[in-house]
């Protein structure tokens, strides 16, 4: 029920402890907290985390707050996503029908098993987590790292269709590391 002015994406790695800073944006929570913004980070990464350690401290850690991303994917988002990837699948074919281009005739026959795949299962659930987070906390900014991964634009595109006003933000790391 709290609200969050700023959630942001981010990976977190077996070296992550609750209290220390964030790896990819450092102490930027706290620094936000002391101008009265709160911010909250949607972990994801590493699956050898001690999560329920991790949470449970992080949410009585001062000016720290963060959970696993996941528990914010609906249950129906697997299956709605699946039934989304077949009926692409099965749409592609006649598309390539249509096209007088062999190399795009190509693609488009090539991306039927393509779009079938795990990672585009994962990348394709961020939509719903997207709308979940903006349902639920009513952020300003929804930010994420910018690395030119499929599931950053999902996760935007989410956040859009709840509330167009949502800044979505793309954090470009490298460039300050």
């Amino acid at each position: 029920r709290v609200r969050f002015d700023v959630v942001a994406k981010t990976w977190c790695f077996p070296s992550t402890t609750p209290e220390g800073d964030a790896f990819y944006y450092g102490d930027l929570q706290p620094r936000l907290a002391k101008r009265g913004i709160r911010m909250l980070l949607l972990c994801g990464g590493a699956e050898d985390l001690d999560w329920p350690r991790l949470v449970n401290r992080a949410l009585f850690a001062s000016g720290v707050f963060r959970i696993p991303f996941w528990c914010l994917v609906p249950w129906t988002a697997p299956l709605r996503m699946a039934g989304q990837q077949i009926r692409t699948s099965l749409r592609l074919p006649r598309i390539a029908q249509d096209l007088s281009d062999p190399l795009s005739k190509r693609a488009a026959l090539d991306a039927r098993l393509g779009c079938l795949s795990r990672a585009t299962m994962r990348a394709g659930v961020y939509y719903w987590v997207g709308q979940a987070v903006v349902r639920r906390w009513h952020p300003k900014s929804v930010i994420t790292l910018y690395e030119g991964s499929s599931w950053e634009n999902c996760l935007w595109w989410g956040a859009k269709s709840v509330d167009p006003g949502c800044r979505t933000v793309g954090y470009q790391h490298t460039v300050f590391f």
